[in-house]
């Protein structure tokens, strides 16, 4: 249950990266016929939020393993001489893969948040 410590701040995250400067992407590729660019930014975040959902694995110590990124789905841990899964219930690891997924296409938006936010501070100095 400590999950949902993670997982509602990054979802807000997400959401508030998506709607934002994915909607102004969005709307600037739909007025300048840059369908193209968003289709790859759009097929870069799928991939990296599959990636981070079904495919990142790594090491939290001598002990530990963790599943998906940025909220692990899995924990794997050394007990005696074998590694033991300590899965979550199936409803939070449903609702992880939604929020790691996501997290991954929100990524995919954040090179932009960057610089609008560049563009922002250069327009008031």
């Amino acid at each position: 249950m400590g999950s949902i410590i993670l997982i509602l701040p990054i979802f807000a995250f997400c959401v508030w990266l998506l709607t934002t400067t994915g909607l102004r992407v969005f709307k600037e590729a739909l007025a300048n016929g840059r369908w193209t660019r968003l289709l790859v930014i759009i097929a870069v975040g799928i991939f990296v939020g599959w990636f981070f959902t079904f495919r990142m694995r790594y090491k939290m110590g001598a002990t530990l393993r963790l599943h998906s990124f940025p909220v692990p789905s899995l924990f794997t841990y050394l007990q005696d001489t074998t590694w033991v899964d300590s899965p979550l219930p199936r409803p939070m690891q449903l609702l992880v893969y939604v929020v790691d997924f996501a997290f991954g296409i929100a990524l995919a938006f954040f090179p932009f948040k960057v610089a609008e936010f560049f563009q922002q501070v250069k327009a008031e100095i």
